[in-house]
C-alpha cells in the first residue's frame, strides 16, 4: 500500500464499507508502518493491530485489487464475505462486477446477494448435494428484473 500511494484511495475504500479511519505511514525504525484514527483525536495507532478480521479481509482485498487484478484472467474467491457485512458484501460484488479483464466466481452462503442488480439469474447458482443449477433453469416461473430474487428463493421458487 505505500509504495503505490493509493492511501488515500484504501480510506475511500473503507469508508464505502463503513468504516472511517485517518491513514498514514509512519517510519518506524525503517519500516513504514500504516497507521489509522478513528476520531477527532487525531491520536494514531498501527491499523494491523486495530483491525478487526473483516476490515483485515477488505484490506487484504484492497491489496489484491491494486496488485494483482491486472494480471489475472479469472478469480475464485469461495465464501468472500465470510468476515463481511452483507453491505460490504454486496459492495465487493459491485466493484467486481466492474472490472473488465476478468472473470468472476464468487460463492456465498448470503441469499442478499440474490439480486438482479448484482447478478443475473442465469450466473447466480444454486449448489446443493449433487446439483449445481442457475437461477433461470431452477423455476417455471418468468424472472423479470423487477422481481425480488432473494425472497424468490426463501419461498422455495428454485426447487424445482
Amino acid at each position: 500500500l505505500y509504495e503505490s500511494g493509493k492511501t488515500k484511495d484504501f480510506e475511500r475504500f473503507l469508508k464505502e464499507n463503513g468504516l472511517d479511519y485517518k491513514l498514514q505511514f509512519v517510519n518506524v525504525n525503517g519500516i513504514h508502518e500504516l497507521r489509522a484514527a478513528f476520531d477527532e483525536t487525531e491520536q494514531y495507532a498501527p491499523f494491523l493491530s486495530l483491525a478487526s478480521t473483516g476490515t483485515m479481509a477488505l484490506f487484504l482485498f484492497y491489496i489484491w485489487s491494486i496488485s494483482a487484478f491486472d494480471k489475472i484472467s479469472f478469480l475464485f474467491i469461495d465464501e468472500f464475505d465470510a468476515f463481511f457485512h452483507y453491505e460490504s458484501a454486496e459492495t465487493i460484488v459491485l466493484r467486481l462486477n466492474k472490472a473488465k479483464n476478468f472473470q468472476t466466481i464468487l460463492t456465498t452462503h448470503n441469499t442478499y446477494l440474490m439480486q438482479n442488480k448484482l447478478t443475473r439469474p442465469d450466473c447466480c447458482f444454486i449448489m446443493t448435494e449433487g446439483k449445481i443449477a442457475n437461477l433461470f433453469d431452477s423455476t417455471d416461473k418468468e424472472i423479470r428484473e423487477a422481481h425480488n430474487l432473494e425472497k424468490m428463493y426463501i419461498n422455495g421458487v428454485f426447487n424445482g
